[in-house]
């Protein structure tokens, strides 16, 4: 990585986390399966991997059917891009869209790989476009080879949340880290893919184009208020927590928002 840029993961520790999984004798790529019930009739299932340099996660949420929503994919390499598709084979499952939290960089990479194959519509926030254009440039500045992402062909509506196969997700406008960040939250499920915004012990970095400290805390605070603390938190980078464990030992949210 070119020393000169910043790294968009909080802590650094993250970058580490392939190597500490290949350790501990774990698959270096995927990270586990969460299944979520709804009902005894329908029910979905998570499951990450962690790609690129940035150890970011890329998520394959799955209904029943077999259609997947695949969230901020980063698969960079050929070999983590096989890795996505022998996992849809192994699960017999359709890649059905593709949404973005935010479009930094390693959110993104997989993308235009993913639209190749399987010709999948994408949803991000219009804000996106920007930074999207600009792709070629920002790997540059991270001393990477350029990389293309397509446009997306669905602009987001935040305040019209998202539907996707027949179940509704909130999805609140979370600036601060991105100006085009948003959060995937089922309530009735009670999970969420946070982006970039709140981590394990950690929040996003605001120092970024476009980021704004104040705005990131209006944001964490929005999350924090708006659901429980039994809320799952799945997050860009590191492991899952919860809203509770955040709100009470997160220390960059200490006496904020208890």
């Amino acid at each position: 990585m070119n020393g000169m840029a910043p790294m968009l993961c909080p802590l650094p520790a993250f970058v580490f986390a392939r190597s500490m999984r290949l350790l501990l004798g774990l698959h270096p790529q995927l990270g586990g399966s969460v299944y979520l019930c709804l009902n005894s009739l329908r029910m979905l299932k998570i499951d990450h991997f962690t790609f690129n340099p940035f150890a970011e996660n890329t998520y394959v949420l799955s209904h029943p059917n077999g259609a997947c929503l695949l969230l901020d994919p980063g698969c960079q390499s050929a070999q983590e891009e096989q890795a996505l598709l022998d996992f849809f084979a192994e699960r017999n499952l359709q890649p059905d869209a593709v949404l973005l939290t935010h479009a930094h960089l390693d959110h993104v990479f997989g993308v235009q790989f993913l639209h190749r194959q399987f010709k999948l519509p994408i949803y991000a926030h219009p804000l996106s476009k920007g930074m999207i254009e600009r792709l070629p440039q920002i790997c540059q500045m991270y001393g990477l080879p350029p990389a293309q992402c397509p446009m997306p062909s669905h602009w987001l509506n935040p305040e019209a949340g998202f539907d996707w196969q027949g179940e509704h997700f909130d999805l609140p406008h979370l600036p601060g880290h991105s100006p085009d960040h948003v959060a995937l939250i089922h309530p009735d499920q009670g999970f969420a893919f946070s982006g970039d915004v709140l981590f394990r012990d950690s929040i996003g970095r605001s120092d970024l184009p476009g980021g704004n400290q104040e705005q990131l805390m209006e944001s964490i605070g929005h999350l924090l208020n708006a659901y429980p603390d039994s809320m799952q938190v799945y997050p860009g980078h590191g492991p899952s927590t919860t809203l509770g464990r955040e709100r009470k030992l997160n220390p960059y949210l200490s006496g904020r928002f208890s």
